[in-house]
């Protein structure tokens, strides 16, 4: 049975990921933390209201079995306040590491921001890319000295949060659909014709949890989630035939720097998370099925 940590448990992805936790049989309990209230009670579960410095968690930490770190400040608030950013992204990313029980598998929540903005570019051009990148390194550095098990997951445009997304540069992505089904209309910083890499949380849930549970993860720990290539065209048509009564109007107005950021659908190597068995979202109707479930509003 697998003792687990999940920090950030209170954020969309955290949200999505505690459930998958609790819902595996093979998880004996969790201890979740965020900094916001966490409403939340199971029979296998201990809330933590902390940040990632408080030694509550960092004890349960040094006990786990498994650490899911998703607890970050992110994109455009990283941009807008890089001090306290990097204390959280990089300082206390690291405490939580060195506090992990050796050899506990640690699954670090990474991003697409890594690899940078253009179809020749590698290297991270926002603050929050980079912060990601160095404890990406971080723990590959753990890994190879027996520290811990780790990976980093890189995962693409989450959708559809249901504060649409305000602290990060790509919120509009989570936008559009609540525009759709609310029948607001809604102005895309990119074109019709652009494209972006998607997954709905439940389907990114799925797969920190298999990262996390799997036996052996192999030699690549640094890892691109596949994930499901999307022409806003094609999202905001199969949106309204998903919601058919919808009188939301998209229009779009590209911004250069959107479209450089979220609008190119940069090539992607995803043969190591498919070798994980790390499954994407398969079509737009079903991202669009996974992403606002059950008629959702937020």
């Amino acid at each position: 049975m697998t003792r687990m940590v999940i920090t950030g448990a209170g954020g969309f992805l955290g949200r999505a990921t505690l459930a998958a936790a609790l819902a595996d049989p093979r998880v004996s309990h969790v201890v979740a933390s965020d900094l916001a209230e966490l409403n939340f009670a199971h029979p296998r579960l201990t809330v933590l209201q902390c940040d990632l410095t408080d030694p509550a968690l960092l004890d349960a930490a040094a006990s786990a079995d498994v650490v899911i770190h998703l607890a970050g400040i992110l994109g455009g608030a990283a941009a807008a306040n890089p001090v306290a950013a990097e204390a959280v992204n990089i300082d206390a990313s690291r405490r939580l590491m060195a506090a992990c029980a050796r050899g506990a598998r640690f699954v670090f929540a990474s991003s697409l921001a890594v690899l940078g903005d253009t179809r020749d570019s590698r290297a991270p051009v926002m603050i929050y890319g980079k912060h990601k990148a160095t404890i990406e390194l971080a723990v590959e550095d753990a890994t190879q000295r027996g520290l811990l098990d780790g990976v980093s997951l890189r995962p693409g445009g989450i959708v559809a949060r249901p504060d649409d997304g305000a602290a990060l540069k790509s919120g509009f992505l989570s936008a559009v659909f609540w525009a759709v089904r609310q029948g607001r209309d809604i102005t895309l910083p990119v074109s019709a014709t652009a494209q972006t890499w998607l997954a709905s949380a439940p389907v990114v849930a799925a797969q920190f949890m298999r990262a996390a549970m799997i036996p052996a993860l192999g030699p690549q720990r640094s890892i691109t989630l596949p994930m499901l290539r999307a022409g806003f065209g094609d999202l905001v048509a199969g949106l309204h035939q998903a919601c058919p009564d919808s009188t939301a109007r998209v229009t779009y107005a590209p911004q250069p720097d959107m479209m450089r950021l979220f609008g190119q659908a940069q090539p992607l190597n995803f043969a190591p998370g498919r070798a994980l068995h790390l499954a994407p979202d398969p079509d737009i109707a079903t991202l669009i099925a996974n992403a606002t479930p059950h008629g959702d509003t937020p």
